[in-house]
């Protein structure tokens, strides 16, 4: 499997250990964190964490608001730091950071059309943490 054409990778500002970086939520909100710099094997284990709940939760789950910011922590860190990572994990965990990572797999995450058809519904549209977005 080929490493992934990172979308928005580091594009945070990094300052002290810690990344600031902005993101959108399911409902096309802007969002800006700080969070620490993780490790390749920070980075792994929340890899492996991801795909576990989504694994858990079954088929046609929604990506949670917390496993969104995760997904946008992890790419603002440098390539480098990436590849690293991406060297540890296994098959399955490749995959998984393909599809978190990859530009190709960002179309329609938030997708504006998709977020105003189910504004309505966001108590009842549940995350991979089995919580209502």
């Amino acid at each position: 499997m080929k490493f992934p054409k990172v979308h928005n990778g580091a594009t945070a500002k990094k300052s002290n250990g810690k990344l600031t970086f902005t993101y959108f939520d399911s409902y096309g909100e802007p969002l800006e964190d700080t969070k620490h710099e993780l490790t390749p094997m920070e980075i792994c284990q929340k890899v492996k964490d991801r795909l576990e709940r989504f694994m858990l939760a079954g088929p046609g789950v929604r990506e949670s608001e917390i496993s969104r910011l995760e997904r946008k922590w992890i790419s603002a860190h440098g390539i480098s730091i990436l590849r690293k990572a991406w060297d540890l994990l296994d098959s399955h965990g490749r995959m998984e950071m393909s599809m978190m990572l990859d530009e190709s797999s960002h179309f329609g995450i938030s997708d504006p059309a998709w977020a105003k058809r189910h504004k309505k519904e966001r108590h009842a549209i549940e995350g991979d943490n089995q919580v209502p977005l």
